[in-house]
């Protein structure tokens, strides 16, 4: 790749790169407007066999603050000085965990206020404690919480530090690869999509980054597949108190109707196309 006119970056030593990023930058002659690009962040890989069989979730964008962002990271990475902080990506080793923990304490805020708290996230694995810790807290407040968590996950639901933390799990045809975080605040609500799971190996020793979907439309799209992944009662499963999955088919009303979310949102898709 070198011989042929590749730069390669290394990246900072002892942290694994896993964020998902491609970025083009155009050349600019515009001193006030130095930086222009076009810029793809994901959840996945591109990878031409697992892109048959994984489920995730990308944003392009030309959104010149996202850009911005973007083009820091990549100067990070080269291990170029730190020139400004990140006014939108969220990366692991600078403000992820901050912001996190912020977002979550505004869901606490907001039913402390006497109004509704509520998060959603949907991830491959679960495991770091602080922000399990971050969830039983925000449950005891009262702050509703829906996972999606599709491999590891070591918060334990109904107990009484978690009574308001639901865990569902769904295995189907494809496997479940996109991370989404949700937050109702305060009806203003705030999705990010990422490449990090909640586990000590990606928040602390990873170059991760999490984006934010600004578009309503978009937005809304996310919100409706969420929905529908959450009332699967076809695959999904609950995980109970003892770590066990336990088929929803088999705790469901019979008049309830069957729903299978990766076909559910198939057809949704199909039809917001017009295809």
């Amino acid at each position: 790749m070198q011989q042929a006119g590749v730069k390669i970056i290394y990246s900072l030593p002892g942290l694994k790169v896993h964020a998902k990023l491609a970025y083009v930058r155009k050349r600019s002659n515009d001193p006030e407007d130095p930086i222009k690009g076009y810029a793809y962040l994901g959840t996945g890989n591109f990878n031409e066999k697992t892109a048959r069989i994984y489920s995730d979730k990308g944003l392009l964008t030309s959104n010149k603050e996202i850009i911005r962002d973007i083009d820091e990271v990549f100067r990070v990475l080269e291990g170029k000085p730190y020139m400004h902080d990140f006014r939108h990506l969220l990366v692991t080793q600078f403000n992820m965990l901050s912001a996190i923990h912020q977002m979550i304490e505004q869901e606490i805020t907001e039913v402390e206020s006497g109004r509704e708290g509520y998060i959603v996230l949907k991830m491959n694995s679960l495991e770091d404690k602080g922000m399990i810790n971050a969830l039983y807290r925000a449950s005891e407040a009262g702050v509703k919480v829906d996972l999606i968590i599709r491999g590891i996950c070591c918060l334990i639901p109904n107990q009484p530090y978690s009574k308001n933390i639901r865990v569902t799990r769904i295995v189907d045809a494809y496997l479940e690869h996109a991370r989404v975080w949700y937050f109702l605040n305060g009806g203003k609500e705030t999705i990010y999509l990422t490449s990090a799971d909640w586990m000590q190996r990606n928040l602390h020793r990873r170059i991760e980054v999490a984006f934010p979907v600004y578009s309503e439309p978009l937005k809304r799209q996310i919100i409706d597949i969420l929905k529908i992944q959450l009332e699967d009662n076809q695959s999904a499963v609950w995980v109970n108190e003892h770590l066990d999955n336990v088929f929803k088919r088999d705790t469901a009303s019979p008049d309830n109707t069957p729903i299978r979310a990766q076909q559910a949102i198939h057809d949704y898709l199909k039809q917001s196309t017009g295809q």
